[in-house]
């Protein structure tokens, strides 16, 4: 096996070991194995048809999993003040203002699981009262977001 091909064999084992460190197990999720799978393909072709199409192929796969990977701009502050007041009459911008807050709750899933953990005790409480009242906050406005979709398709149904 060429020491190129043997190199490109680290990277997987990277990406393992990554994922186990920060999960700290072996489950990995459907989607780090898709990604795994991804990377492999161009090992296979470059190991069956040579280097160039490796290349190619490892180029292609690359390209496709940072195009797939890469976080969604969540909006500054003015933008979403922005938001707020279009998603009263603009369904659109309600759609897009429901995607901010969800990604949002998300975060804060995140921060639960993730942060929270590795707070000291003492500071734990302060932390998670703080992650509770902002998760709260954006629930509340989740709910007026829907609330005013739900309010402008009944008023585009009637028109």
């Amino acid at each position: 096996m060429p020491t190129n091909f043997a190199l490109a064999l680290v990277i997987p084992g990277v990406l393992v070991g990554l994922q186990f460190r920060r999960q700290g197990s072996l489950r990995f999720s459907k989607v780090f194995y898709g990604q795994l799978a991804a990377y492999a393909a161009p090992l296979l072709i470059g190991l069956r048809f040579g280097m160039t199409p490796f290349l190619i192929s490892l180029a292609a796969v690359l390209v496709g999993l940072s195009i797939m990977n890469r976080s969604p701009r969540m909006p500054d502050h003015e933008e979403r003040e922005a938001l707020r007041k279009l998603a009263q009459i603009d369904l659109k911008a309600a759609r897009r203002l429901r995607a901010v807050l969800q990604e949002e709750m998300k975060g804060h899933r995140a921060m639960r699981e993730g942060f929270l953990p590795t707070v000291s005790l003492n500071e734990r409480a302060h932390a998670e009262a703080m992650i509770e009242q902002r998760e709260q906050q954006t629930q509340v406005e989740l709910q007026q977001v829907e609330d005013a979709m739900q309010r402008l398709q009944l008023g585009k149904g009637a028109a």
